[in-house]
């Protein structure tokens, strides 16, 4: 919903303080968060590029947006290293001839940094308009992807990233399709696919077997466990980023069975760098007094007093249940037929003297008059 990710985590790597902290362990108490790492490990002043990728499934070429506003050399560099790399892959990539940017993070970006610090770009498969018509809908199958570009975007944003950040040592990154399509038959067909299983073992066997799977993220609720997508990318990358000694590693089914700093990924505890952020406003403050969100006064907190903030609220839903009586009550059934009777005679009273009032009283008075 709106920015609210993107607002949230930039909020956080700009502003966060912690008020109660863990001895020893890199989780704030107050105001939550499972994890420092955002403000240990980012330098916000070192962010140089970002690259964002929407729709890269359908059609047949690939454009790069950037808002024309916030054109730098960055922006140049990271555009002419994307468009170096697609005609090397022979891939057909082009610069939008929209002057805007469309729905994305980078416009959070834009506003909380510097702009003269990074160039930013946004990849998708469409020029001015959305090239399926599905898109965030319920019938956006997996009919309508065709695997064979998001291998290509794979291989263009893993070639072109790396040549930005080894500054063009020469070295090509070779992507492997196969796996791209097993992420595909994952995410968009079947969720207890042999990946998952090999990431959840057999708690795979209770996981939703709808098609398509559902990717909704629900609500944010502190009492609330962790969706299954966000689960299943976070595992993926905690396995391409693990730093863990083999020799320091233990056998686990659940992350309570682990250190505090590590995770259960494929049945062993791993240290990775991959964490999981809170995505909600951060126009809203959490009361630990009362257990209540309540609205945040950023009037004087920068960059959020010049921003306008997406705002969402839904109602606490309590347990919903349903009672049905094969048979009513004979309590209920008497005070029902007496309440009736009542009615009626009501009713028939207020008839019979509203008639005597019109034929008989009315023309009285009216003749006497």
């Amino acid at each position: 919903m709106g920015l609210q990710w993107s607002q949230k985590f930039l909020t956080d790597v700009l502003n966060f303080t912690c008020i109660n902290n863990v001895s020893n362990i890199d989780v704030c108490a107050m105001p939550y968060t499972s994890t420092m790492a955002f403000k240990r490990e980012i330098d916000h002043q070192n962010i140089r590029y970002v690259v964002e990728i929407g729709q890269v499934g359908v059609g047949t070429n690939f454009s790069l947006h950037y808002d024309s506003n916030f054109k730098n050399s960055k922006t140049t560099d990271v555009v002419n290293q994307l468009i170096s790399n697609a005609t090397l892959l022979g891939l057909n990539l082009k610069v939008s001839t929209q002057a805007e940017l469309p729905p994305s993070s980078l416009h959070s970006f834009h506003s909380y940094l510097n702009n003269s610090q990074f160039g930013g770009v946004f990849l998708s498969d469409y020029d001015n308009e959305y090239s399926n018509k599905y898109y965030f809908s319920h019938f956006d199958t997996t009919s309508n992807i065709d695997v064979t570009k998001v291998c290509d975007a794979a291989k263009l944003l893993s070639n072109s990233l790396y040549a930005l950040a080894a500054k063009n040592s020469g070295d090509v990154i070779s992507v492997n399709c196969t796996v791209i399509n097993v992420l595909v038959e994952c995410l968009t067909r079947n969720y207890r696919c042999s990946l998952m299983r090999t990431l959840f073992g057999g708690v795979v066997d209770s996981f939703p077997n709808s098609f398509p799977p559902d990717h909704y993220s629900d609500v944010f609720r502190w009492d609330q466990g962790i969706q299954l997508t966000p689960l299943f990318i976070n595992a993926l990358l905690g396995l391409a980023t693990q730093w863990a000694p083999v020799d320091s590693k233990k056998s686990c089914y659940t992350k309570q069975e682990c250190l505090w700093n590590q995770t259960c990924i494929a049945g062993t505890c791993l240290y990775s760098r991959s964490y999981f952020h809170d995505a909600i406003s951060p126009g809203f403050d959490y009361d630990y007094t009362t257990g209540a969100w309540k609205l945040k006064n950023w009037t004087n907190v920068k960059p959020l007093s010049s921003q306008k903030l997406s705002l969402y609220a839904e109602s606490n839903w309590g347990a919903l249940a349903t009672r049905v009586y094969m048979v009513a009550n004979p309590v209920t059934e008497t005070i029902t037929v007496v309440m009736g009777v009542l009615v009626t005679l009501i009713f028939a009273l207020s008839i019979s003297i509203g008639n005597f009032t019109i034929n008989y009283v009315l023309p009285k008075v009216l003749k006497l008059n």
